[in-house]
């Protein structure tokens, strides 16, 4: 059976990196919105606030709990 603290340290590193893919989007996002000047439709919006509770949820879920 695999060591379960080993699956705890992937499962961290893996919802870092998605946490990460979710920031590098509502960056390119907010640089589109200021720098190119392009408004974002209703549903961009739409998933611009699902991004961010699910970079909210990794954040939670990355951190280990009871070390």
């Amino acid at each position: 059976m695999p060591d379960p603290r080993t699956i705890a340290a992937r499962s961290g590193r893996i919802f870092t990196a998605i946490f990460v893919a979710c920031l590098a989007r509502l960056g390119f996002a907010l640089y589109l919105l200021h720098v190119k000047g392009l408004d974002p439709c209703p549903w961009c919006v739409v998933q611009r606030l699902g991004f961010m509770l699910i970079g909210v949820l990794l954040v939670a879920l990355a951190i280990p709990l009871g070390g």
